[in-house]
């Protein structure tokens, strides 16, 4: 029993180590996927701005849609007149057209009485020397309401591209997350493979060392232990580096301050379900963000040729108008206009048909980018497939060899426990095991990689519920 004591305290303290992976804090608590994916979509800057974006392009629907309507404008203007008009008649204006009747017997007599006609001034016309003018109009489209409906038509499509591409920087942000995360644990637990080996290798080097001194083993065979020391030790060095590497990119992007220790959680969460082509495939038609980005581009295309024919279409407005005025006598203080307004460019010397051919180009332009990006997501989705059913192969080769490496070390064990081997046998099966482990959770981690690839190729990922159920593939 005193001799089992040394090696069941080497197997609690591998059992911590496999507890309490990396760098440990007591107070630093452990971050879930989902947890990471939020914040990550929460802080990103791209995905406020695209945001934004899609907000603005629903403002942009509006003010298109107002200008159906009738607009009421009112202007007014006023001033000083440094010349108003003043148009009067003379005193005595008329004197000489009554002139040829002074000597008539009957009139002559009161007509010069009358002189000087008029006997004084007569004002005609008198203007201020302030005036002003006041109009209220309203004007109702009529013409362009085809027009404007086109222009209604693309600004719903700008909003459909830019909610596409504000879905393509979200699902851009989340497999981010995702490859960051999983390589942070897988870094975890390769420090943890990497202390198990420098503790098995150290305890085999020191009992080497000791059979050396009594003259039991070779120098070599010491030499060939310190090497693999050195291995193992060199291997927890690049995990590390490996591990703040991760780090510092996963507290970037998730908005934590750059040195902050991050423990991610040692379970992996629920995968999605794979699915056959068919349906990522179909999937991918109706969701893919970059899909629909092209597609969306196309419809525009296709409104901006109509626009560009209906640009040909006369302008034509209605309108009424009350007008107020003061200082101006020749007009009346008050009146109002009700009538139609006519514009059109009757020569343009080709610029319409220009416009047309240019809008007929962009829509080819987007009919073939469309086509293209359909064949590319058709070609990566078979693609990551395949990748798949090699990822399902290594994880279940990875799975077999953690059993096998259980049964050694439980064989290790007993073996030393019957004392028919050392203690480092069983030391050098604990190692052995923690191999399998880290290679079985980075064939776990490569799997979900592809399906998160897949499941992004289809417009459906979806941040993870970070529940700690992924135990098998």
């Amino acid at each position: 029993m005193r001799r089992c004591l040394p090696i069941l305290a080497v197997i609690f303290f591998f059992v911590l180590l496999l507890i309490h992976p990396a760098r440990p804090c007591a107070s630093q608590e452990t971050l879930r996927l989902d947890e990471a994916i939020a914040s990550a979509l929460e802080y990103s800057d791209g995905a406020r701005i695209a945001r934004a974006k899609v907000d603005e392009a629903q403002a942009k629907i509006d003010e298109i849609s107002s200008k159906k309507k009738m607009r009421i404008l009112v202007a007014g203007t006023g001033g000083y007149n440094t010349n108003p008009i003043d148009e009067k008649i003379g005193k005595g204006a008329f004197d000489e057209a009554f002139a040829d009747f002074i000597d008539h017997p009957e009139w002559g007599e009161a007509i010069e009485e009358l002189m000087p006609i008029p006997s004084k001034d007569v004002s005609i016309l008198q203007g201020d020397d302030w005036f002003y003018g006041l109009t209220l109009t309203a004007v109702q489209p009529l013409s362009q309401q085809g027009q404007i409906n086109t222009g209604i038509n693309v600004a719903r499509a700008q909003t459909s591209l830019a909610e596409a591409e504000a879905a393509s920087i979200e699902a851009e942000i989340r497999y981010g997350v995702e490859e960051l995360y999983y390589g942070l644990l897988v870094a975890d637990r390769k420090i943890v493979t990497a202390k198990t080996r420098i503790a098995a290798a150290g305890a085999q080097l020191r009992h080497v060392q000791n059979a050396v001194e009594v003259g039991e083993a070779l120098p070599l065979a010491a030499s060939g232990l310190s090497a693999e020391l050195m291995k193992a030790r060199a291997d927890q060095v690049e995990a590390a580096a490996e591990h703040d590497r991760f780090r510092l990119a996963l507290n970037d992007l998730v908005g934590r301050p750059a040195e902050q220790p991050t423990r991610v959680s040692q379970d992996l969460p629920p995968s999605p379900p794979p699915q056959t082509f068919e349906t990522y495939l179909a999937s991918a038609q109706e969701y893919n963000p970059e899909l629909l980005s092209a597609r969306r581009t196309e419809s525009m295309a296709t409104l901006g040729e109509q626009a560009a024919d209906q640009a040909k279409t006369p302008d034509i407005n209605a309108f009424a108008s009350l007008v107020l005025q003061g200082g101006l006598p020749v007009i009346p203080r008050q009146f109002g206009l009700i009538g139609l307004t006519f514009a059109w460019s009757a020569v343009d010397f080709g610029e319409r048909e220009a416009q047309l051919r240019q809008s007929k180009a962009l829509h080819e332009q987007a009919q073939a980018n469309a086509s293209r990006i359909c064949k590319k997501i058709e070609r990566e989705i078979r693609t990551e497939l395949a990748n798949l059913r090699h990822a399902d192969a290594l994880v279940d080769l990875a799975t077999q060899a953690r059993t096998f490496r259980l049964e050694a070390l439980q064989l290790a064990a007993d073996l030393v426990e019957e004392g028919m081997e050392l203690d480092t046998k069983e030391l050098e099966a604990q190692a052995e095991l923690a191999q399998a482990e880290s290679d079985l959770l980075g064939a776990k981690v490569n799997r979900r990689l592809v399906l998160a690839r897949l499941e992004r190729l289809a417009g459906s990922a979806q941040a993870p519920t970070g529940a700690p159920s992924d135990q098998g593939q």
